[in-house]
């Protein structure tokens, strides 16, 4: 067995680098996104809630459900 070094072995397509860098800086907006928020919560700028109670449940579950096997199944028919 030979081993060998995967960074001069493996070279990346443009298309492939641009996309790293768009999933890389949207990682890191998301990050910056989160602590902005988490500074302004702590810092009580930002309440978290209203204390409202919403009055909520569900309607068309089982309809729902076969729909989306059903869609899962077509997709994974034609390959999409």
């Amino acid at each position: 067995m030979t081993s060998f070094d995967l960074k001069t072995e493996i070279k990346a397509s443009p298309a492939q680098l641009h996309y790293a860098d768009t999933l890389f800086y949207g990682a890191l907006l998301g990050f910056v996104m989160m602590l902005i928020t988490y500074a302004l919560y702590v810092f009580g700028i930002l309440e978290p809630s209203t204390g409202e109670v919403v009055e909520w449940k569900t309607h068309r579950t089982l309809m729902g459900l076969l729909l989306f096997i059903a869609i899962g199944i077509m997709a994974g028919m034609f390959g999409l």
